[in-house]
């Protein structure tokens, strides 16, 4: 059979520099999950969505990576609803905010995609500010490493390596530095003082104790910011750089309880896919 499928890129600075992801179009239903798994090995991305637009304004997807499922993607999410969008299965409006119920593993969530002239401009995702408390903290070799938990959630903890030194960044990411050897997830972030930017670097470990998904990642990153002493007003660009070198930026809006992260997004190929 043959799928619609489109490349999306999640906007870095420059065209062709962002987090590209393949979308399949699927509103038939017709492939199974041992399907969507062989198609993600092939395509061999960061990620590979799978997406189905229900009755209204309600979007279901499964987002695949080349070792199988996973449950959580925010990426996927922002390029299932431009792809969607292109297709025209998304109604489009004038002007103003549209909102999503978007389904992914079970679990919904509500986005809202910004207009202006008929156009989209951006796709804007809120989580809460969290309320962190610093278990256990150390600091050497230009970072600071600090293991991190919600007040208000037990279960929501990860060790978060800061620090305000571009080369330190560099090195942390290529692990270049053997002390950070971790039993969890961790963030590692760098905060650039001159240019009021934000880079991030996800470290997934094999059976980690904690996993936190990217809406619960990016809440644990401005709570930090801000508990830094870092004004919300300088935390308005968040970077999060991947192994492969893509970047994704997102603009962020921080409210008294919530953070709104804006993405942007483009279409850069659409093809068939012959399955």
């Amino acid at each position: 059979m043959q799928y619609n499928i489109y490349y999306i890129e999640i906007l870095g600075e420059e065209k062709l520099k962002g987090v590209t992801i393949p979308v399949v179009v699927d509103n038939k239903r017709t492939l199974t999950n041992e399907q969507m798994a062989d198609v993600a090995k092939i395509l061999n991305t960061y990620r590979t969505v799978f997406v189905r637009s229900n009755s209204g304004d309600n979007i279901s997807s499964k987002v695949y990576n080349v070792k199988g499922e996973i449950w959580d993607c925010l990426y996927g999410n922002v390029a299932s609803i431009f792809t969607l969008i292109e297709t025209s299965y998304i109604r489009e409006i004038e002007v103003g905010e549209k909102y999503i119920t978007l389904e992914n593993a079970g679990i919904k969530s509500k986005v809202s995609i910004t207009y202006e002239n008929l156009t989209p401009i951006s796709v804007n995702h809120e989580t809460d500010i969290t309320c962190l408390n610093t278990r256990n903290s150390m600091c050497q070799d230009g970072y600071c490493l600090d293991v991190v938990e919600n007040e208000n959630n037990k279960d929501q903890y990860t060790k978060i390596i800061y620090t305000e030194d571009a080369i330190a960044f560099s090195k942390l990411r290529k692990k270049k530095i053997k002390s950070i050897n971790s039993d969890m997830d961790y963030l590692l972030v760098f905060y650039d003082k001159e240019n009021k930017m934000t880079y991030f670097h996800v470290q997934r470990v094999y059976n980690s104790k904690s996993k936190l998904d990217s809406r619960t990642q990016l809440g644990f990153i401005v709570s930090y910011l801000l508990s830094k002493g870092i004004d919300k007003e300088d935390i308005k660009r968040i970077c999060h750089v991947l192994n492969t070198g893509q970047y994704a930026i997102m603009k962020v809006g921080i409210e008294e309880e919530k953070i709104y992260i804006k993405m942007e997004a483009s279409t850069l190929v659409e093809g068939i896919l012959n399955i």
